[in-house]
């Protein structure tokens, strides 16, 4: 009979191995997209033999799947960024819009900062190229509570506002949010910065971004001013 500690040392081990192959899988992912990465690429690339990975996922589609879920919400807590929206008073307008500032800055910050999840964006962007249903409905679970949330949090903001209106704000925000984590490149190019986004610029994209978003809500200016982008001028 296995003892307790003997069976938490297993457990700790095999915790230890599933994070092994989900690191690799997010790089291998990433790089090369679901079609061209095989479960022996991954093998080789974690150290872990191919009937180790079938235990730990059973297959290449549910590992791609729950690298999704590992990246995005363990990793990245992507989904948790927006949580201080729906805590705040509606009737502050000043403290909403503020609140919406910290929250873009806090999603930017997560995909572009310097403490941002390696892999986690190359991963998103093969969801997206690639068309791969299950991974799109994944990423869609992975924000479910905050994509119920949002519309309930715009018709409390604005209680005019329906359902459709709602719908199309959340659109706005996840759109106006989209560009600089899929264009990153063509930004780059575009606001003349050498090799990443600055503190600066990802500061200044945060306000404009939140600003827009206010316009429509009929909220006021964010408090925090955008910080001048210097490596543009």
């Amino acid at each position: 009979m296995n003892s307790p500690v003997h069976s938490d040392n297993r457990l700790a081990q095999g915790e230890q191995t599933r994070q092994q192959i989900l690191k690799a899988a997010g790089q291998m992912f990433a790089e090369k997209g679901y079609g061209r990465t095989s479960i022996r690429d991954i093998s080789a690339a974690s150290g872990v033999g191919l009937s180790n990975i079938i235990y730990h996922f059973q297959s290449k589609e549910n590992l791609f799947l729950e690298t999704i879920r590992h990246f995005t919400v363990e990793l990245g807590a992507l989904n948790q960024h927006f949580a201080p929206l729906f805590e705040v008073d509606p009737e502050d307008k000043q403290a909403v819009a503020d609140t919406l500032h910290a929250s873009i800055h806090s999603f930017l910050n997560a995909c572009h900062g310097p403490e941002s999840v390696k892999n986690l964006l190359g991963l998103y962007l093969r969801i997206l190229v690639e068309g791969n249903d299950k991974a799109l409905m994944m990423l869609f679970e992975c924000f479910a509570d905050v994509q119920q949330a949002l519309p309930e949090f715009f018709k409390r903001v604005c209680p005019d506002m329906d359902d459709m209106q709602a719908a199309f704000m959340q659109q706005l925000l996840w759109s106006l949010l989209q560009y600089p984590v899929v264009s990153k490149r063509l930004i780059l190019y575009d606001m003349k910065l050498e090799e990443d986004f600055t503190p600066e610029y990802l500061a200044a994209a945060a306000w404009h971004i939140a600003m827009y978003v206010c316009l429509p809500l009929g909220l006021p200016t964010p408090s925090k001013p955008a910080l001048e982008v210097t490596e543009a001028e």
